[in-house]
């Protein structure tokens, strides 16, 4: 009932809000921490491209986990609601899409990746990313979100601008809301693997 409430406030207030409140009390420089540079609008198209593809490769990764599990034992799947008219639709693109990839990117490629960057930019991208999967808190949506932190980071480096991130993120979870709106009325039915 209170889902989209939760997640609101675990992204402004748990995840967003310590990370600015960590960079004001040590005095870092916001804009160094967390790489405010412009993209370019083809650093935004191939970003938006490749995190549409890229998309496809993390929920074959996530499936191939669940597969596995299912081999071993019982893997229900817990699901998103799926949103059942334009109003839910638009909270979710909010609270799924938006939020996370704004306030997440703040903390992970932002923060974090800042701490670990001294220890090279590989390690700092393995890193990150691990914590990004993590983060997820399911082994059923680990490998997806591993990769996607890998590739996110990456941008971020390439870039040299934390708004890739955001694009890259916001793409790929806008695409997971709207396969469920596509999908509406598939995901009713019982879903047996």
């Amino acid at each position: 009932r209170y889902l989209y409430i939760i997640l609101g406030f675990i992204q402004l207030f748990i995840i967003l809000l310590p990370a600015l409140v960590f960079v004001r009390l040590q005095r870092f420089e916001p804009s160094v921490v967390f790489r405010f540079r412009k993209i370019t609008l083809s650093e935004a198209v191939l970003i938006a491209i490749m995190s549409v593809a890229s998309g496809f490769i993390a929920s074959f990764l996530n499936t191939l986990v669940v597969y596995i599990l299912g081999m071993t034992g019982s893997s229900a799947r817990d699901a998103l609601p799926v949103p059942g008219n334009t109003t839910e639709l638009c909270l979710q693109i909010v609270v799924i899409a938006l939020l996370p990839a704004f306030c997440e990117e703040f903390f992970f490629r932002g923060i974090l990746y800042n701490a670990f960057e001294g220890l090279g930019a590989v390690l700092a991208t393995v890193v990150t990313a691990l914590y990004f999967a993590l983060f997820h808190f399911d082994i059923r949506n680990f490998l997806g979100p591993l990769f996607l932190g890998i590739l996110i980071a990456w941008y971020c480096k390439r870039t040299g601008s934390l708004f890739a991130g955001m694009l890259a993120h916001f793409t790929n979870n806008l695409l997971s809301v709207l396969a469920g709106w596509f999908s509406r009325d598939i995901a009713r039915e019982p879903l047996v693997l």
